[in-house]
């Protein structure tokens, strides 16, 4: 289908009247680059916008833009997709995000209904036997086609529940044959994030339509190509990031994961060694931390048969919640039992959370597992 520039919009949320270099750069670029489709500010109530060039401006209640997990609320409302429904597509474009060329009617026109930057390690997201792993696409610059993300939240409501998805993971690990999700040569030819010179080899060593978080995972690479294009960077003073460097080991753990669904040999010996490890000893199961990977490595011991009898989490803002009907629990509001074992869901901040368990007096693997040795099994 041939799309025309009155059928898209260009979608910037704004949380803060004062931006940051990079925020700047954002929107000139975006300002420059876009300024044949509308560009729509997202914004709440009571925020005062000085800013003179966007086509207009869409408002929500304040408390949407508060934090992440507000966010994540917008994006997954029904409310959000139907202030755009003059639109066949939106591009979500937040403020740190890049474009360098418009090639937004190409997109388009390949009709998805879904396009975000890849995981190339793949995102373990287990929603059942069949569906675990993912790798389309953040959501930070993205492509959606609005009646068919309408469509869905009428349908499912995801806000239903005890706890907050990620958005882009919810919309990404759909699975309905009538939303058409990328796939990763696309989503390569789309947008970078993380892993992103291994992503610009893959993508035959071409730019893509832009990037995410440019400044975060690898700044160093995107430096001379946006400086080519008239940014003095030497001017912008935050601190450049090389996250892609930092979390190297990450990702190795995630890909290790996530192998484990990709081959039906290597599960099976891996969930025989857990079941093995928690049978035998007839131990309890809690999972340290009631997040995102909380929540499915629960699903996966459910459909396993591994009983999970509650979730651990140092966020008191979750005490006394439920997350797949697991209560979570305050570590500080119980006593670790011996015949228990936990298992940290929470890759980040294992490393903290190790540290407590051993100023407890539990001993490694005995006790516990961390999230790297899960992946690793």
């Amino acid at each position: 289908m041939k799309y025309k520039e009155n059928n898209i919009a260009v979608v910037i949320p704004i949380y803060k009247s004062q931006w940051d270099e990079r925020e700047t750069i954002a929107l000139k670029q975006a300002l420059n680059v876009l300024s044949k489709y509308d560009i729509i500010a997202v914004l709440p109530e009571n925020l005062v916008l000085k800013e003179s060039g966007f086509s207009k401006a869409e408002r929500f209640a304040d408390s949407y833009f508060t934090g992440i997990e507000s966010y994540n609320k917008l994006m997954l409302s029904a409310d959000f997709y139907r202030r755009f429904l003059p639109y066949e597509y939106i591009l979500i474009y937040q403020l740190d995000a890049f474009v360098f060329s418009d090639k937004l009617l190409y997109f388009c026109d390949l009709d998805f209904d879904y396009i975000g930057a890849p995981w190339l390690h793949g995102m373990f997201h287990y929603k059942d036997d069949t569906h675990v792993v993912w790798y389309v696409g953040n959501g930070g610059l993205s492509l959606r086609k609005v009646n068919s993300f309408l469509r869905v939240i009428e349908k499912i409501n995801p806000l239903e529940g005890d706890w907050i998805k990620n958005e882009d993971l919810f919309f990404s690990s759909l699975v309905n044959e009538n939303f058409r999700v990328a796939p990763v040569d696309i989503a390569l030819q789309f947008a970078f994030e993380r892993q992103v010179k291994k992503c610009f080899e893959m993508n035959h060593h071409q730019l893509p339509f832009g990037c995410h978080a440019w400044e975060r995972y690898d700044a160093e690479f995107w430096k001379p190509y946006m400086e080519d294009l008239g940014f003095d960077l030497r001017k912008v003073c935050f601190e450049y990031g090389n996250e892609d460097i930092l979390r190297e080991n990450e990702y190795i753990h995630w890909k290790n994961l996530c192998n484990i669904f990709l081959d039906d040999k290597r599960r099976e010996k891996v969930e025989n060694k857990l079941k093995k490890l928690f049978f035998e000893n007839n131990r309890e199961i809690l999972i340290w931390g009631a997040g995102f990977y909380g929540a499915s490595i629960a699903r996966w011991f459910h459909d396993i048969g591994i009983h999970v009898v509650c979730f651990w989490d140092n966020n008191r803002r979750l005490e006394g919640k439920t997350l797949n009907h697991i209560p979570i629990i305050h570590p500080s509001n119980e006593k670790f039992d011996r015949n228990s074992y936990i298992v940290i869901a929470n890759y980040m901040y294992e490393d903290e959370i190790e540290q407590q368990l051993l100023d407890g007096g539990l001993v490694a693997e005995e006790n516990y597992m961390l999230f790297s040795q899960l992946a690793d099994l």
